[in-house]
């Protein structure tokens, strides 16, 4: 593949959406700034009907969170205080719920996103540098994991009813531990 081509692949957000048994198409997803096609997508949904992701906003230094569906194309996730960036990181098995993390005036926030809420902050642990962030959820959206810093970076496990719980580290390990997925069932996290 010759490089030209492979800029068109990187620059354009695109989706896999699966039309029969080892047959792909590329799915052009579009951008949410007119003119500025800087997109990119990082999950699908179980049936492959919802994708989400960041594209650049006008306004916005780092771009805001987007779903998109094939009736309704790309729908930034709302606005945010200030203009600060945010972008979607992973989307429930159904599609009704996206996390990742947005940009506050304290630093970065992990976040859960549903169309009836929107934008909800699922805080951070005390103690260290204003950080974290969301990387996978549950099917039904429950159960979120992801990442953030108090005296060492944390994975944690967040549910309405405990919100935030760090999830440790190995023994004898490095102070450092990440979740990046959770089962669907949300009976397994990683």
């Amino acid at each position: 593949m010759n490089k030209s081509r492979l800029l068109v692949v990187v620059c354009v957000c695109l989706a896999v959406v699966s039309i029969k048994a080892n047959a792909f198409i590329f799915t052009p997803l579009g951008a949410l700034q007119a003119n500025n096609f800087h997109s990119s997508a990082s999950d699908v949904s179980g049936d492959g009907s919802v994708t989400t992701g960041s594209s650049r906003v006008p306004g916005i230094v780092g771009g805001g969170g987007f779903y998109w569906t094939q009736s309704s194309g790309m729908v930034n996730l709302g606005p945010l205080p200030n203009g600060q960036s945010s972008g979607g990181g992973a989307i429930s098995l159904d599609g009704n719920t996206i996390v990742g993390s947005y940009q506050t005036p304290l630093g970065r926030e992990a976040f859960r996103w549903t169309s009836s809420e929107g934008y909800v902050g699922l805080g951070e642990f005390a103690g260290g540098q204003y950080y974290s962030t969301a990387t996978g959820v549950s099917g039904d959206g429950s159960h979120i994991v992801g990442h953030s810093n108090h005296s060492m970076t944390e994975a944690f496990l967040w549910t309405e009813a405990d919100e935030m719980q760090g999830l440790g580290d190995l023994a004898g390990g490095l102070d450092y531990s990440v979740a990046d997925a959770i089962s669907s069932a949300a009976r397994n996290h990683y």
